[in-house]
């Protein structure tokens, strides 16, 4: 697996890759901690939803002008003052937090933080798809995975002991250290590609990259597929909590252990990904997506035990881990270089869709349906868009075997 980070062929990307741990580490934990400190000093869950909601919101919202921003102002400079833009925004909070106990400052550090983290986290896909050969990208988007989903997972369960025993703004401080040290990082880097000028208006970059989307099938299907698996990662990211302390009735205690086997699962799923990629490129995701809507199946059908959902919800959890990396490979072998910084913005907004939809939908169903049951209420929802990206891919397998019989 770290074969990638020690690769000579890409070695010179090692200062971008920890700038994204580092990064990636702190955007997590403060996007988990800020609405646990808002309800301790609110000791209100509406208020504390609200924060959560406010920074997912400003991460969609910026995914649709990260592109051309990056466009206008260069990889170097997008990192660089991304980072420099949310350290001093923590370190401000803190200094203002100090005298006064202000809700509004902590949703104001998560809306910058939402929006500026998917600029940097940008910038680095398009580094290392513009700095890496194809050999080398399974190894490399691995390694991006892994890092994206350690600090998803470990951040969280960090800051969750953290605020219980720590001040506000020792908590934020940490994420201010974190955000200092990916600065460090970038100022280490040495760019192959920096500077790249658009000069088309927002409105006309925009529309060009979404219709370079939908007019590739292989993007169309991977948006579907990636939607269904990502309504089930989110299902059990919002149920876990309510099934292990209600449904059976068991401690936070084993909450934690639940948590901590799905990391172990998701990031063995990351390791083995590349290998049974190459094995089956084709078939991979389909199988990723299709299993994953059995678990969640299984979940409602069967009266099965605590292991037993442990077993199903920790493979959903690692199904979607390993297809995040499918996804990453698919992406940037299927695109090139010259429109991947137009088009990769867009395509995350679009795969990012499925986790505020599956909080609507696990809200609505679960004043009709007990926990266990919403997953396979979702699970066929899912399969509807697993279907129509069967169909589309079939489609596109058709027309380039009628495209290359043409061509010979």
């Amino acid at each position: 697996m770290f074969q990638a980070y020690l690769n000579p062929s890409i070695r010179h990307l090692k200062y971008a890759l920890t700038a994204r741990a580092f990064g990636a580490f702190a955007n997590n934990f403060l996007l988990f901690a800020i609405p646990l400190l808002v309800f301790k000093i609110t000791n209100d869950a509406g208020w504390s939803g609200y924060a959560y909601f406010v920074e997912w919101c400003a991460r969609l919202i910026s995914l649709a002008f990260a592109g051309y921003l990056i466009l206008r102002i260069g990889f170097w400079f997008s990192l660089f003052s991304s980072d420099t833009i949310r350290a001093v925004a923590c370190i401000s909070t803190v200094l203002f937090i100090g005298q006064y106990e202000s809700v509004s400052a902590l949703i104001l550090l998560s809306i910058i933080n939402g929006f500026l983290f998917d600029l940097s986290f940008i910038c680095v896909e398009n580094i290392c798809q513009r700095n890496a050969t194809k050999s080398d990208l399974p190894h490399l988007q691995a390694l991006i995975q892994l890092i994206d989903q350690s600090a998803f997972l470990g951040a969280p369960l960090l800051a969750g002991i953290i605020v219980f025993v720590a001040t506000p703004s020792d908590i934020i401080l940490i994420a201010a250290g974190c955000y200092l040290l990916s600065l460090f990082m970038v100022t280490l880097q040495k760019w192959r590609s920096n500077i790249i000028v658009t000069h088309s208006a927002p409105r006309k970059f925009m529309s060009g990259a979404l219709k370079e989307i939908f007019s590739r099938p292989i993007l169309i299907c991977l948006i579907l597929e990636a939607n269904a698996i990502n309504l089930m990662f989110g299902s059990v990211l919002i149920l876990n909590p309510a099934i292990v302390t209600s449904v059976f009735s068991l401690s936070d205690s084993h909450l934690a252990y639940a948590n901590a086997f799905f990391g172990v699962v998701g990031t063995l799923c990351i390791v083995l990904a590349p290998y049974l990629i190459r094995r089956s490129p084709v078939m991979f995701g389909q199988f990723c997506v299709f299993l994953s809507l059995v678990c969640g199946l299984l979940i409602g059908f069967l009266e099965i035990s605590f292991m037993g959902y442990l077993l199903f919800a920790g493979l959903i959890i690692g199904l979607d881990s390993a297809f995040s990396v499918y996804l990453r490979i698919k992406r940037a072998s299927a695109v090139s270089s010259d429109v991947f910084e137009r088009i990769i913005p867009f395509m995350m907004l679009f795969n990012a869709l499925a986790f505020p939809i599956s909080g609507v939908l696990v809200g609505i169903l679960s004043e009709y349906l007990e926990e266990t049951h919403i997953f396979p209420a979702i699970s066929l929802l899912s399969m509807v868009l697993f279907l129509i990206a069967v169909k589309v891919s079939k489609q596109s397998g058709a027309q380039y075997a009628q495209k290359a019989a043409m061509d010979n």
